[in-house]
């Protein structure tokens, strides 16, 4: 599941309790409990989703998105994951 769900509150009865974290006020609380040379990171399921990202780049200095494809052995198939990474400097 992805957490666009969380981010668009599409899904609240899900994570109803997380999903202000992937909201803006979420990721500046997130800032300011870093170290001043802290970094974040965070999978989640599927493609990356620019919404999130754009309110990461907004709440860090640096933030990117990698996408890992992996053999998932239960679907028998390719799967597809984002890792998020985020830092308070450049």
């Amino acid at each position: 599941m992805s957490k666009r769900h969380l981010v668009k509150g599409l899904n609240r009865s899900q994570h109803p309790d997380h999903a202000a974290f992937y909201r803006a006020e979420g990721l500046a609380a997130l800032h300011r409990h870093l170290a001043p040379d802290g970094h974040f990171a965070l999978w989640a399921d599927g493609q990356p989703d620019p919404e999130f990202l754009a309110r990461l780049k907004d709440a860090f200095a640096h933030a990117e998105a990698q996408t890992i494809t992996f053999d998932n052995p239960l679907t028998e198939s390719d799967s597809h994951g984002t890792v998020y990474l985020a830092a308070k400097t450049a």
